[in-house]
């Protein structure tokens, strides 16, 4: 692995690690059900940006031997993708929250985000 692409994996594993800590002290600090607006919403950033970090992380691992990639389209590729899947996670949790999470919802979600990624294949 090149020196320049283990330095671009500090930036994921420094996100997660600083988002999870945020997410871990509004879970353990937090009673949820007395919580503010305000709260809820640094909840669902803070778990979003864990998520894109976490995720991003192993998907550019997951691309790191891959020659045929310049390094700055497998670190786009990963975030691309890591931002989905954080779309999805938080967006599934905010319409379970609001009791509007059903089978079909979430097939239809995720049909969505399979078709926003291949918009962006071809």
């Amino acid at each position: 692995m090149l020196e320049t692409e283990k330095k671009q994996l500090l930036p994921y594993a420094l996100i997660a690690v600083l988002f999870f800590a945020s997410t871990l002290a509004i879970i353990l600090t937090v009673n949820p059900f007395d919580v503010s607006k305000l709260v809820l919403a640094a909840f669902y950033v803070s778990l979003a940006l864990f998520v894109l970090g976490f995720i991003g992380f192993f998907l550019y691992l997951a691309r790191i031997n891959s020659i045929q990639l310049l390094p700055y389209e497998k670190h786009r590729i990963a975030m691309r993708e890591a931002a989905l899947i954080a779309v999805l996670v938080v967006g599934s949790l905010v319409l379970s929250a609001h009791q509007l999470l059903y089978w079909w919802v979430e097939a239809v979600f995720i049909i969505t985000i399979a078709l926003i990624e291949t918009y962006f294949l071809i």
